[in-house]
């Protein structure tokens, strides 16, 4: 059986940095909504480093270079 590994723990994220989790806790998720809706500006911070994190993490150039030196280091 294979280990569930979030991206919070795989990238080291903290809590609500780049995302509000959907954990199945509908007090969870009220406390969330609630505090989004009453900042709108936290909505705006957390989108800013959303897009900024994919940009870094997911850039095609950025895993091209990973499979090429992966590649690489196993010949």
């Amino acid at each position: 059986m294979h280990q569930r590994i979030s991206y919070s723990n795989q990238y080291q994220l903290k809590e609500d940095e780049v995302c509000i989790s959907a954990k199945p806790d509908v007090a969870y998720l009220v406390d969330k909504l609630s505090e989004l809706i009453d900042n709108k500006a936290v909505i705006n911070e957390i989108g800013q480093r959303a897009q900024a994190f994919v940009q870094q993490i997911h850039d095609c150039k950025i895993i091209a270079n990973q499979y090429i030196n992966t590649w690489e280091s196993r010949n």
